[in-house]
C-alpha cells in the first residue's frame, strides 16, 4: 500500500517530512493549507519554502526515514 507523505525543504535543507496533519502540525498552519502548498500553484505562494508531496510504498517504510 502507498502513502504519500510532504516533505518540507527550505532552500536545499529538507526541514521536516510526514502526513499532512503532522506537517501542519510542524508548520502551525491548516492542513488545507498544507495540501494546497504542495499543489503547483500553491507552491508559488509558500513564502520561501518548497512543500513536495511525496509516494512512500510498503518497501521503503516511512518510520525506516525517522
Amino acid at each position: 500500500m502507498n502513502k504519500s507523505v510532504i516533505a518540507v525543504y527550505s532552500g536545499d535543507d529538507l526541514e521536516f517530512f510526514g502526513t499532512v496533519d503532522e506537517v501542519a502540525d510542524f508548520e502551525g498552519i491548516k492542513p488545507e493549507s498544507v495540501r494546497f502548498y504542495a499543489t503547483p500553484h500553491g507552491r508559488s505562494k509558500s513564502k520561501g519554502k518548497e512543500y513536495v508531496r511525496v509516494t512512500v510504498d510498503d518497501y521503503f517504510p516511512l518510520e525506516s526515514l525517522r
